[in-house]
């Protein structure tokens, strides 16, 4: 604002995006059942049962293209491919309004050269530490043995020998489980003003705990993220005996988890307070007053 005065500054209106990610979601449905969401603009389709090959794959995906511009003004990305993998790897390839296909034959030539960072799942760690073992590329990924992987990354590490040969055995989940629900901000000035922070928290705090009323949820560990100034990013969580959706335990929680356990030498970039460990608020134990 302050190098912009005479700007135009517009408020992201969420609803929006919602009723428009609907829309979409309705017409992924009318092409095949098996649609896995992944954020509001993005989702996996399996067409696998509804068409007879690959081309016919193709030119469904072209279709859908054609008809969420027709119906919603708006152009997406497509990928298409064999797997999961290689279908996001093939949607951010041409983007904006790419149209990228991966046939079973071209998957070596696909994946040559690329850096591990266009493997799904590898963050900013686990690039460092691949780095750190002379990794740069997924090809250089390949010439390391499956054991050494595995035990330098765990479970991860048989992950990334597979998808390092474009091998993604996950299926497309259609009711995938939601996990973990969150809200956070980031501040147009850092703030160091304990009693403002909080006002954020409380805020962030009631959204949670709606979300997770609206869609029946409890939770059992309520975590809070910071990140301070020199983009220093922590988090910090505490799980509770029975599972909630109740904003003031939330709120008081996420209160408790800054003020006792953030050390407050830096102003404060971003602010987040999410709830994990979730399950249908029909299993947990009741209040006795509600």
């Amino acid at each position: 604002k302050k190098l912009c005065p005479d700007g135009i500054f517009l408020s992201s209106r969420f609803e929006r995006y919602q009723e428009i990610s609907k829309k979409i979601r309705k017409i992924f449905l009318s092409y095949t059942p098996k649609v896995e969401p992944i954020s509001l603009d993005e989702a996996f389709l399996d067409v696998t049962e509804t068409v007879d090959s690959f081309d016919s794959a193709i030119t469904r995906a072209g279709k859908i293209k054609k008809e969420i511009q027709k119906k919603t003004g708006l152009t997406c990305s497509a990928g298409i491919a064999p797997n999961k993998f290689l279908a996001k790897l093939a949607s951010d390839m041409q983007k904006p309004n790419g149209f990228t296909v991966i046939r079973k034959n071209e998957i070596g030539k696909t994946l040559k050269g690329l850096p591990v960072s266009k493997i799904w799942g590898v963050g900013k760690v686990t690039e460092q530490k691949l780095n750190n073992m002379g990794i740069q590329t997924i090809d250089e990924l390949k010439q390391i043995p499956r054991n050494r992987l595995k035990n330098v990354f765990g479970k991860q590490g048989e992950k990334l020998y597979e998808l390092a040969r474009g091998i993604d055995k996950s299926p497309v989940e259609p009711h995938r489980q939601v996990k973990s629900i969150s809200q956070e901000i980031t501040f147009g000035e850092d703030l160091k003003k304990s009693e403002k922070i909080e006002s954020f928290i409380v805020r962030l705090s009631e959204e949670v705990g709606s979300a997770l009323r609206k869609k029946n949820f409890r939770a059992k560990t309520i975590k809070i993220k910071v990140r301070f100034s020199d983009f220093t990013t922590i988090t910090r969580q505490i799980s509770l005996g029975i599972p909630t959706n109740s904003t003031e335990i939330i709120r008081n929680l996420a209160i408790k988890l800054f003020e006792e356990r953030v050390t407050r030498d830096q102003a404060v970039r971003l602010i987040g307070v999410g709830a994990s460990n979730i399950t249908d608020a029909g299993e947990g134990q009741l209040y006795l007053f509600s």
